[in-house]
């Protein structure tokens, strides 16, 4: 097994250069062009709950939706440096730059394990969370999952620390860990149930660990500090202590929206099953094969040659990995970026099929060493696309729901209309599932949101009007408003009514 310290210096330089290699590519992949895509509703949303943080100073909890405090607390500062402290002053590449740092980080999570695998065999696990399609397009978003899998990488290298030595000080680090991991998002519980099953099967089926009673004390030192960072953080500092009792509420109150039911084997054929679409084969499944590798070889006929250990944390990420992806499974509401978490956990196994093993040690070095290579490469092929060409086309598996760029062309005509007839126009929307309109109307002053059709909207110069009211609008406005037809997101169009007046001014002076 490689150790760094036991490199020669040409070795170590070699290591160095292949790391900040990797960095670079991870960096470029993550942050090339970071505010074009148009913003998704969840970024909108995520943006809203930063601007209410940065405006008042103030943070409150909503234990219905929107998850947790940790990616706006994490924002902040970004917003800061850029002295962008409003709704309005809020851009897309300032608000993504967050996901994008996370996602970057946790291309160095492989050095966490590195007392395990060495840094040499850590490279290879680096490269294929540079380069997973599923990693770097999320990692451009501004939503909680960057953040949650980088939490989650922390607290289970802590976590295995701990395990193997059940000191206050691990107990602490994983503690502090996996209370930044449940203030990022309530799916948390998901990684904590399957850690603790994971560990206990794992230490079962490779007898890890000497007999005994657990080490309660440390175990109870963790548990509080974990507690701890969580209360500070949802209770904004405890200036809102509701916030910890809320944090608590929303396992039983929180609500999803409506229409992601998916099937069973969603989230399997997401990540494993090759998907022609667009000139392109999305896959990625060959990141998979290490992971593989060093499961079978840690339960083979030849697991007597691996260190006992080893076998343990092996075991141990498979079983989580699976447990993630069946847990999620079972829940009907699915989402593709809910999978970063358990793919982490397949990448983060691709050091261990590194270690010493039953076969030629430069022939299965060199046969891992291709199929990360051609995984990194096939990665770096789809995520270019699917952060490029197909960033918001549904035809890329990860472009869920995309906002059509029709709406970005969308302020700025409306700011034309109203100039043409005198400035100042009001705009109605009308209807439910407008998001990311609240993003692309932050500047207009007289904007109004409302659920159904009301009389004194044949007066408003303009209305923007959602799917499942188009019939309703047709007959509401067919005399005083001209019907103009936009996108908003995929297969979610919406109509804006132009009043008639405003409408002929408007031909009028573009002529």
């Amino acid at each position: 097994m490689f150790t760094l310290m036991a490199e020669s210096m040409p070795k170590r330089t070699l290591i160095l250069i292949a790391w900040t290699a990797v960095i670079l590519l991870a960096a470029t992949l993550r942050l090339d062009e970071l505010g074009e895509r148009p913003m998704h509703a969840d970024e909108a949303t995520g943006a809203k709950i930063l601007s209410a943080r940065i405006e008042t100073g103030d943070y409150k909890f909503d234990p219905t939706h929107f998850h947790g405090p940790l990616l706006s607390l994490t924002t902040q500062p970004l917003t800061s440096f850029k002295r962008q402290d409003s709704w309005k002053a809020l851009d897309e590449r300032t608000l993504r730059l967050q996901p994008a740092l996370a996602g970057l980080l946790l291309v160095l999570a492989p050095l966490l394990f590195v007392r395990w695998t060495g840094a040499a065999a850590s490279l290879a696990g680096a490269l294929l969370l540079a380069t997973s399609p599923l990693l770097v397009y999320y990692s451009r978003m501004y939503i909680h999952e960057s953040t949650l899998c980088l939490a989650a990488a922390g607290t289970l290298a802590a976590l295995l620390r701990w395990i193997e030595q059940p000191t206050y000080r691990y107990a602490i680090l994983t503690g502090l860990c996996a209370g930044l991991l449940a203030a990022t998002k309530e799916t948390a519980i998901i990684s904590l149930f399957a850690w603790m099953v994971s560990g206990l099967l794992a230490r079962k089926l490779t007898q890890f660990g000497k007999p005994g009673s657990p080490p309660w004390k440390s175990l109870l030192i963790g548990l509080l500090s974990g507690l701890l960072v969580a209360i500070i953080l949802y209770t904004d500092g405890l200036r809102n202590p509701r916030g910890a009792m809320d944090a608590l509420r929303t396992y039983f109150i929180y609500e999803t929206t409506p229409g992601h039911d998916k099937p069973f084997y969603y989230y399997a054929c997401l990540l494993l099953c090759p998907k022609l679409a667009g000139g392109l084969t999305w896959w990625e499944g060959m990141a998979a094969v290490p992971a593989l590798f060093a499961i079978t070889v840690a339960n083979s006929r030849y697991k007597s040659k691996v260190n006992t250990t080893y076998r343990f944390i092996i075991v141990f990420l498979g079983l989580s990995a699976l447990l993630h992806l069946t847990v999620y499974s079972l829940i009907p509401y699915k989402t593709p970026w809910l999978m970063l978490v358990p793919w982490a956990h397949v990448i983060l196994l691709t050091p261990f099929a590194f270690l010493p093993g039953p076969y030629t040690e430069k022939a299965k070095t060199a046969g891992l060493i291709l199929i990360c290579l051609i995984g990194a490469i096939s990665g770096w092929i789809q995520s270019k696309a699917a952060i490029s060409r197909f960033a918001n086309d549904a035809r890329n598996p990860y472009a869920y729901v995309p906002t059509t760029r029709d709406v970005t062309g969308l302020p700025l005509w409306l700011d034309k209309l109203s100039r043409t007839n005198g400035g100042g126009l009001s705009i109605a929307v009308i209807g439910e599932g407008y998001w990311p309109l609240p993003w692309y109307l932050r500047q207009f002053e007289k904007v109004g949101y409302w659920s159904t059709i009301e009389k004194h909207h044949a007066d408003e110069p303009v209305l923007l009007v959602m799917p499942a009211l188009f019939e309703e609008a047709e007959q509401a406005f067919s005399l005083s408003h001209t019907p103009v037809p936009r996108g908003l997101r995929n297969n979610h169009p919406m109509l804006v009514f132009i009043r008639n007046d405003v409408w002929d001014n408007w031909m009028r002076n573009s002529e």
